[in-house]
């Protein structure tokens, strides 16, 4: 028998809270968004702001998902109206993600709804924690794609 918690366990117990907080805000504010579909809007919203075209290959590093489930979620998010493909004038082969007047719409309510989720997470913890935790996570996300390039 192990003399401490696992770390695993913890890091999905955790990861499904924010995902029901996150789904409860969603519906109490009426919006048919995800978490990570909220992630990803602010995510093209803050690179459209620093003037760069958003590709799917980033959104694949951002999230850290595999093309298939990049492609997933960014149907779902088109399909939904909240961003458009365009092909660039360099390759046409190439899309960029442009967000939509509907991701206009709600963007800052799901920009907001992220910050309450991440007040709501880290109330009561001192900031030095949070360092902590992030050097701590860094690390971890470090150790699992240095294992997952060496299996491949």
């Amino acid at each position: 028998m192990l003399d401490r918690k696992l770390t695993v366990p913890e890091i999905k117990c955790v990861s499904n809270l924010i995902r029901r907080y996150i789904s409860m805000t969603s519906n109490e504010n009426k919006i048919d968004l995800t978490g990570q579909h909220m992630h990803i809007l602010c995510f093209i919203e803050d690179k459209q702001a620093q003037g760069r075209d958003v590709f799917q290959h980033d959104i694949e590093t951002e999230l850290n998902v595999r093309p298939s489930t990049a492609t997933a979620i960014l149907n779902v998010l088109e399909k939904n109206g909240y961003i458009r493909r365009e092909p660039i004038k360099k390759d046409a082969r190439m899309k960029r993600l442009v967000l939509t007047e509907k991701a206009d719409g709600v963007k800052s309510l799901a920009f907001n709804m992220l910050l309450d989720a991440e007040s709501h997470i880290t109330e009561g913890i001192a900031s030095e924690d949070i360092d902590v935790f992030f050097r701590v996570i860094e690390k971890m996300k470090e150790n699992l794609c240095d294992k997952n390039k060496s299996d491949n």
